[in-house]
């Protein structure tokens, strides 16, 4: 937020109204529902799963996290409403949480859609809803990239789409997100020829995790990706 912030971008953080800290819960709806839990990410699930290393506490030799800090992030982690079931990012495109995000940018104008990981799916939602109002969308290692040519072409209009991955795909088992995300660069080139999917292992950036935002070289990702929003 602060990078882009100060390369002169007016930037608003949307947090997800299903995480608990962000004031827009429906804890009576949340009782009344069969199916609603809360939720909370383990340090055991996100080691591996974000690419800090195939174990906890046993970094890759290469990570741009700092481990070092780990504590700091599993003590950051907030409570979520985890709804269960359905699969790939529909469970994450919640009506509640779509309706939010267009909500901010009904009141703040045709704006770059920056997304990550489970927001994905409402972003993408949300770029179907009111393309006129999504100028360009990155999607960094996104749950729920679209693979229906329609939804894509509807998504944004003609709005150019990056994605953006990271390292140790494989190894994290996200190589079918990150395959979908490539579909999605594709169709959306047909389109918008400026798509794109960053793959920094390809451009010789090794080591970088899911949570890139935080890892030590975050400003030469920042850079490349505002570099595409000016090109």
């Amino acid at each position: 937020m602060e990078y882009f912030a100060e390369a002169g971008h007016p930037v608003y953080v949307f947090n997800p109204p299903r995480n608990v800290d962000s004031g827009g819960l429906d804890t009576g709806s949340l009782q009344k529902s069969d199916s609603a839990s809360l939720s909370r990410w383990s340090i055991d699930r996100a080691w591996p799963t974000w690419g800090f290393g195939p174990e906890v506490g046993d970094p890759y030799e290469d990570v741009r996290y700092p481990v070092e800090s780990v504590d700091q992030l599993v003590a950051s982690f907030p409570a979520y409403v985890s709804t269960g079931g359905g699969g790939g990012g529909s469970r994450f495109a919640s009506p509640q949480e779509t309706a939010a995000l267009k909500a901010l940018l009904n009141r703040i104008g045709p704006s770059v859609l920056l997304v990550h990981s489970a927001g994905g799916g409402s972003g993408f939602a949300v770029a179907q809803t009111v393309p006129d109002l999504v100028e360009r969308i990155v999607a960094v290692e996104p749950v729920g990239a679209p693979t229906d040519p329609q939804i894509v072409a509807e998504m944004g209009g003609d709005a150019p789409f990056m994605g953006v991955y990271g390292d140790y795909v494989g190894e994290r088992g996200q190589t079918g997100r990150k395959e979908a995300t490539q579909t999605t660069a594709e169709l959306a080139g047909e389109v918008s020829p400026a798509s794109t999917l960053l793959s920094l292992p390809d451009e010789g950036v090794s080591g970088n995790t899911h949570l890139m935002m935080q890892d030590d070289n975050n400003g030469e990702i920042a850079d490349r990706i505002l570099t595409w929003i000016g090109d």
